[in-house]
């Protein structure tokens, strides 16, 4: 025989296992998504660095800012992400200093061009909670540093000191075709 206590708490059990899956969604969603945002904001920060070395290279030449952004917007491209936001920005010497960023402007003048992005990361499971995008930014700063190379071929015995008697690179000759061994052109 059934009480009335028995028959209100029918479907009860339902409606605690719909919160309870999404309780579960709710935390697969920060594992994943938290997860994929970590992930998202390391490739924004390396195609920051990347995009600051482009639009160096790109200042060292006198490019415009326009030209410098388009620079480093391609190379982010190329990297892997697209940003919705990029903005360039570089030291105005014509300025008085104490108006100027310290890490741009430093004395002695140095060329430093510096970025700042955003991008937008879609979420997969926490979209179910009303969470759709997560923004995330980053910045990065690029030299266009001058480089003295030095370039330095030795073709002098002691290059050769532990090749095999046999081996033919053992002649300078073998290296350069127009002098033989004996100092004469061909």
């Amino acid at each position: 025989m059934k009480s009335k206590k028995d028959f209100n708490q029918k479907g009860q059990a339902l409606v605690i296992i719909a919160f309870a899956i999404l309780g579960l969604v709710a935390f697969l969603g920060l594992a994943v998504d938290v997860g994929r945002t970590f992930i998202a904001y390391g490739n924004l920060r390396k195609a920051a660095d990347a995009g600051a070395l482009a639009a160096a290279g790109q200042y060292r030449e006198g490019r415009s800012i326009a030209q410098l952004e388009a620079a480093a917007r391609d190379v982010m491209n190329l990297n892997g992400v697209t940003p919705t936001y990029l903005s360039v920005e570089v030291c105005d010497y014509s300025v008085a200093p104490e108006n100027q960023d310290p890490v741009l402007c430093t004395y002695p003048k140095r060329k430093l061009v510096r970025i700042n992005t955003t991008a937008s990361i879609d979420m997969t499971f926490l979209s179910v909670l009303g969470l759709h995008q997560f923004e995330i930014s980053s910045s990065a700063v690029g030299e266009a540093a001058s480089m003295d190379v030095v370039l330095v071929l030795d073709i002098s015995d002691s290059m050769t000191y532990d090749a095999a008697t046999d081996d033919p690179m053992i002649d300078p000759a073998a290296c350069n075709d127009t002098v033989t061994f004996d100092g004469s052109e061909d």
